[in-house]
């Protein structure tokens, strides 16, 4: 039998590799048992379901027929899980699990053999087991596999009445089947045990709170989360995932609560076959061939690089895909300096409510970018959970203007005393939204309108710039200051492409603000339209 107690030994002393919160969530199980408190652990409960699933057979693939024998990690967490206690009334100690891993971890079938053990070993009268998804389909995919492994495990079926769209176990009145968030009936629940799959797709706590607040009086109840990272940070499992890491660190207390992460670490190198192994616990069992083929693929490709690092390594990222590797774009990270000489400038004013951008850009090898940003405090208030906008404005990144929204004659005026400082030949700006108001200020203060050029969000007009700034970049060729803002924009961006070939930025698909790329691009737009080099003059303003 697999000895979960040593995966756990293995994992804090290092030899089995791990990541931090890997680390922490184990280190977290041996420091509770030094503890005299209101827990204790009873290790015949933690090997009970590791049992229970040498019973369980494989229906497919090179297993097919074999006996499940749960994976170290696998085994680690139903050994936790289940052995924990409260003294009150020996009922278990977790409600919630967590569990954040790459794909083809065995995940499906791991939490199908739990709600088998649950609704068959687990002293549950009359369990209610749901799997819960987006879609009802998807959740499905996971009670096709409970039903598959019961039909093709003899003591289990022999149990179960095993129908299409649900397992029904007589003897204990219970049953066992599928919820999505289209499903047409949600009320009326009374589960035992919740399997909330996919958690990072989850736009909203809905189904979290229907399955949470069903619970009722349940002695035990279950809510096993499992997921793999996502693309989208403003979605709630993300900061369900911040708070998880919370109770690791202690910053926050939740006793009934088992988190669980497999990722990489912040300074991990993600090319690296020592990094795929401390993402993946199942790395031993893993298709290692197609697993580097899809690395190689990543490395090879940028717009393959961010599903690969989300998949398979459960990175989460700010973008569907990348259009240009954080890697390559701090290469170009120079010293911060005063630039002589003409420049061109690009500004994204389009949100009053939200993040403004200006950029100036001086030509030359290499290409000099500075870049400044305002936001209203209200919204830096809404994000402040999400995105670091506190610390850019103490490191004098960002101007963040008090109030609800920006001021377009406040921001104008805070744009003419930046341009002029610098020999501006012209600038190429965003119409919509407060963009045409602070143009049409400057105009009033007495900067030229001839040198001011609106820009659509076209295929046609953004080809040139985009594909030039990408250029410049993986040539080395830029220096944008290492600007935390503007690279933080820079990750968040998303193409567009059309039927010709011809691309812009996808704000719709955007996970977060790109307002700083957008600035950029139509620097780069006014130096390719531009005439020759004329020092703009203008009235200053009072």
């Amino acid at each position: 039998m697999t000895n979960p107690e040593q995966y756990g030994l293995d994992v804090v002393s290092g030899e089995i590799p791990a990541c931090e919160y890997a680390r922490l969530s184990v280190a977290r199980h041996f420091e509770d048992l030094k503890k005299d408190w209101g827990y204790y652990f009873n290790e015949q409960a933690g090997l009970k379901p590791i049992k229970f699933f040498k019973i369980l057979k494989h229906w497919r693939g090179e297993f097919y027929n074999k006996s499940f024998v749960p994976e170290p990690w696998q085994a680690w967490v139903l050994y936790v899980f289940y052995g924990w206690k409260r003294k009150e009334d020996n009922k278990r100690r977790f409600k919630y699990l967590y569990i954040e891993i790459p794909r083809k971890n065995g995940k499906t079938t791991f939490m199908a053999a739990c709600t088998l053990y649950h609704m068959l070993v687990d002293d549950e009268n009359a369990p209610e087991v749901y799997y819960a998804a987006t879609k009802e389909q998807q959740a499905r995919l996971c009670l096709d596999e409970a039903r598959n492994i019961a039909k093709q495990t003899p003591e289990v079926k022999k149990r179960l009445n095993i129908l299409k769209y649900t397992i029904e176990y007589p003897e204990r009145n219970g049953m066992m089947r599928s919820l999505g968030s289209d499903s047409d009936k949600q009320d009326g629940l009374n589960p035992s045990m919740a399997i909330l799959d996919e958690m990072h797709a989850h736009k909203d706590l809905g189904m979290f709170d229907k399955l949470n607040t069903a619970f009722g009086m349940r002695a035990q109840p279950t809510l096993m989360m499992i997921t793999t990272a996502g693309g989208n940070k403003a979605n709630p499992c993300y900061t369900y995932r911040a708070m998880c890491i919370d109770v690791l660190r202690g910053i926050k207390k939740q006793d009934n609560l088992f988190p669980l992460i497999y990722t990489i670490d912040e300074e991990d190198d993600w090319k690296a076959e020592s990094s795929w192994i401390k993402a993946n616990p199942s790395w031993p069992i893993l298709n290692k061939i197609e697993f580097r083929d899809d690395a190689a693929s990543a490395m090879e490709f940028a717009h393959m690089e961010t599903s690969f690092k989300t998949l398979k390594l459960n990175v989460w990222t700010d973008s569907e895909s990348v259009w240009i590797r954080d890697e390559d774009w701090m290469r170009c990270a120079g010293e911060a300096r005063e630039p002589e000489g003409v420049c061109y400038g690009g500004a994204d004013f389009a949100e009053s409510k939200d993040l403004c951008a200006l950029v100036l850009q001086w030509p030359g090898e290499p290409r000099h970018i500075k870049s400044w940003f305002w936001i209203p405090e209200k919204k830096v208030r809404e994000k402040e959970d999400r995105v670091d906008y506190w610390v850019w404005k103490k490191q004098g990144h960002v101007r963040v203007i008090p109030g609800d929204a920006i001021d377009h004659q406040q921001l104008a005026v805070e744009v003419l005393g930046i341009l002029e400082k610098y020999r501006v030949q012209g600038l190429t700006y965003d119409k919509y939204g407060i963009g045409e108001a602070v143009i049409q200020t400057m105009i009033n203060e007495g900067f030229p309108v001839d040198k001011l050029h609106p820009m659509k969000q076209q295929t046609t007009q953004y080809q040139g710039p985009i594909r030039k700034l990408e250029e410049e970049v993986l040539l080395g060729k830029i220096n944008h200051e290492g600007h935390p803002v503007l690279q933080w924009n820079i990750r968040n961006v998303v193409l567009y492409m059309d039927s010709y070939g011809g691309v812009k930025f996808n704000k719709s698909k955007a996970i977060e603000k790109i307002d700083g790329a957008v600035a950029i691009a139509m620097s780069y737009a006014e130096e390719i339209n531009g005439e020759k080099p004329v020092t703009v003059t203008f009235r200053k303003f009072d």
